[in-house]
């Protein structure tokens, strides 16, 4: 079961908002976001590393760092945005979250 977030997120319809998770892509995992097309659209996905290679020249070789979502919130009323932290080749998520969304015209 996904674990809830305190703080449910409110947008006005046509804004955007955005969730960040820390994430380490080297060890295969990735967050995968699930959500209602109806009520929202995925914009774009970056990623930032956490730590830099000691010569400055990109960064540090397996370092985590953070995943941020950016959504466009497209019809008033309430939805969830779920994030399952898992591998794309295995079926269960190692971790899940979930976020609550409420849009307003």
């Amino acid at each position: 079961m996904p674990t809830p977030t305190d703080k449910p997120i409110k947008a006005a319809a046509g804004t955007q908002f955005a969730i960040e998770l820390e994430s380490n892509p080297t060890t295969g995992y990735e967050w995968q976001p699930v959500f209602s097309p109806e009520k929202v659209r995925l914009v774009r996905r970056e990623r930032s590393p956490a730590a830099r290679q000691a010569d400055g020249e990109g960064p540090a070789f397996g370092a985590g760092g953070t995943e941020r979502f950016v959504f466009e919130a497209l019809a008033a009323g309430a939805t969830v945005i779920g994030m399952a932290l898992k591998r794309s080749w295995e079926p269960a998520a190692l971790e899940e979250r979930s976020y609550r969304v409420s849009v307003r015209r």
